[in-house]
């Protein structure tokens, strides 16, 4: 993501850039259980700035579900806009971080790529323990496509579908390919601008 400052002076520029904190970007690369806390922090950070919108950039080979879960349901929570930005690549879990950009607000970078599949389990253990774990991994597969759908704006069963249709293995997208889904609304790196001012008043 760019960042771009504009004001009306060069020297008023450069005075307020180093006033000014820093724009609140969420970056997210690893969906590991010790990612929650500071994806929360950035998160929050971004929500309690003048900055019209929350970007969250993601350049992630995926990781664990529940780290998702927590990072879903902190967009959800969300009281401005979400803009997910691909940089690099969102697979497994970074794809479906990428659905939860707002309608509109979902991003691309042109070399980017993107991959969506079932979860991945290895289970030990006894018939019971591995029976049950199964249950939960068909419990945990439906609810990331439903969350696929309906944040992409399609019909209840249209991911698992198109997923079914390649027989289940790992699905690789290019940006276009994604945009055609509605994975993605833009194929582009956004700009965040700034907008420096200051005033003056004269208290005679």
């Amino acid at each position: 993501m760019r960042i771009q400052y504009t004001t009306n002076a060069r020297a008023e520029r450069e005075a307020l850039e180093k006033l000014a904190p820093p724009p609140a970007v969420v970056w997210v690369n690893e969906f590991k259980s010790e990612a929650v806390k500071p994806f929360l922090e950035q998160f929050n950070r971004a929500v309690e700035s003048l900055q019209p919108v929350v970007p969250v950039l993601i350049d992630s080979y995926g990781g664990e579900i529940d780290t998702l879960m927590a990072m879903v349901d902190i967009c959800r929570s969300s009281p401005k806009p979400i803009a997910t930005v691909v940089m690099g690549k969102a697979m497994s879990a970074g794809a479906i971080l990428l659905s939860c950009g707002w309608h509109g607000y979902r991003y691309a970078a042109p070399n980017s790529r993107i991959m969506i599949h079932d979860c991945l389990t290895v289970t030990f253990g006894k018939a019971g323990e591995i029976i049950a774990d199964a249950d939960e991994v068909k419990r945990l597969n439906a609810l990331l496509y439903q969350i696929l759908d309906e944040n992409c704006q399609k019909p209840p069963g249209y991911f698992v579908e198109q997923v079914h249709q390649r027989g289940h293995a790992d699905w690789y997208l290019t940006p276009e390919q994604a945009l055609a889904h509605n994975l993605v609304n833009h194929v582009k790196i956004p700009t965040l601008q700034v907008n420096l001012s200051t005033t003056y008043e004269f208290l005679g």
